[in-house]
């Protein structure tokens, strides 16, 4: 962790934030221009923006750790808009663009949950696309049809390239209610593609939290408690570098902050080598009796009790094969394991009198604004939370 701010506050802050076209129908954003000769991009929603060369810029609200949704999120919008896959452009929407918990990302759900949302903003965008070339050309809407990043003439064959029809779709009102294409005609979704942030990726061009600098930053590295659950009782020591530890409470909430010290020093290296020979008492509390050899005589017990949830039944299948003779069992079972990301869990943290700014990666930014004012006395929207990539997550929240 890496920051420039008042030291009594950095870990207190950090650590609850390590547990960081514009669309009508998303946050009541008007088109940019009701221009038609001085536009530089159609905005009609908050996930998509269509400049005068044709470039299609996707804001991907979900955060990026590895799963691809950078990848797999644009070409839903991409989908409905019949855009050339060679002309877009992803990049992270800002923190605030979209409604709260838009920007939170976990449980498998980004795909799942966006999927009518993103392609009604990228049909809303083709709708307005077809309305302007169908005025241009002083046909009826229906006898033009996208293709490619085209608006095609039906009667003629005539063309159109989405750039050149910007300005005049800026000018018309955004519609509210859209055709979304037939499955059986996708040209993208189901389809395999790279990532579209591979290239950077293996070039070293991708940017994570971990990247980011700020001058005159302190580091901080932190020991928890071995216990879930457990406190700090006390904690010293000092090392060349050294600045001082905080001890913070954890918030009791599963995958949220757990108690620790954090290690203040002027380097990474110092704060890493005050954290290895820190001594610290644990208050344990009720947990300390746990193992995994408890855990797995917890688990076959609840095996044979009745589950709590069906989540699909059909038939009986005791009635079809009663006899012992033909039941095969077996156990299945993995220890306890923590999630561990491939990038250091870590943000960039700069607090002022009457703001506070984050860097870094985040599942859960609207919990980390919130918790954050609160902490500091602000309002939450004098939190801003710039969102970078993340390298790995796997149900843990940076």
């Amino acid at each position: 962790m890496r920051t420039a701010v008042d030291r009594r506050d950095f870990i207190k802050l950090t650590s609850l934030a390590s547990s960081g076209l514009m669309l009508g129908f998303m946050l009541g954003c008007k088109n940019n221009t009701s221009s038609t000769t001085d536009c530089e991009a159609l905005q009609p929603n908050a996930y998509l923006k269509v400049d005068k060369t044709g470039q299609i810029t996707i804001f991907v609200a979900r955060q990026e750790m590895g799963q691809g949704v950078n990848t797999s999120l644009p070409m839903i919008v991409a989908e409905e808009m019949d855009a050339d896959w060679k002309n877009i452009e992803v990049k992270i929407a800002a923190f605030g663009t979209m409604k709260k918990g838009e920007h939170d990302t976990g449980g498998s759900q980004s795909v799942m949950g966006d999927y009518q949302t993103l392609r009604k903003a990228g049909a809303i965008a083709k709708s307005m696309l077809i309305a302007a070339a169908a005025k241009q050309w002083n046909v009826p809407v229906d006898k033009c049809a996208a293709e490619g990043g085209l608006v095609v003439n039906k009667e003629n064959a005539s063309k159109l390239d989405f750039g050149s029809l910007v300005c005049n779709a800026s000018a018309l009102p955004v519609p509210k209610d859209v055709v979304l294409k037939s499955p059986k005609d996708f040209k993208l979704i189901g389809k395999t593609k790279p990532k579209s942030n591979l290239n950077d990726i293996l070039t070293g061009k991708a940017k994570y939290g971990i990247d980011g600098i700020l001058p005159d930053m302190v580091y901080a590295t932190v020991e928890r408690c071995p216990v879930l659950g457990g406190k700090v009782k006390s904690a010293c020591k000092q090392v060349s570098g050294f600045i001082k530890t905080v001890s913070f409470e954890g918030t009791g909430v599963p995958m949220h902050i757990h108690a620790g010290v954090a290690v203040i020093a002027t380097n990474t290296w110092s704060a890493m080598q005050a954290r290895k020979v820190l001594k610290v008492q644990w208050d344990e509390g009720d947990k300390n009796k746990e193992s995994t050899d408890a855990l797995f005589k917890t688990f076959e017990e609840k095996s044979k009790e009745k589950p709590a949830i069906e989540v699909y039944t059909r038939g009986d299948i005791l009635s079809v094969h009663p006899s012992a003779n033909n039941t095969i069992e077996s156990a299945y079972a993995q220890p306890f394991l923590a999630h561990a990301a491939m990038e250091p869990i870590n943000i960039i943290s700069q607090v002022k009198k009457d703001s506070c700014e984050l860097w870094g990666g985040s599942q859960m930014p609207d919990w980390a604004a919130e918790t954050l004012a609160a902490e500091l006395g602000l309002k939450k929207e004098q939190i801003k939370i710039n969102l970078t990539l993340m390298g790995g997550a796997f149900g843990t929240s940076p």
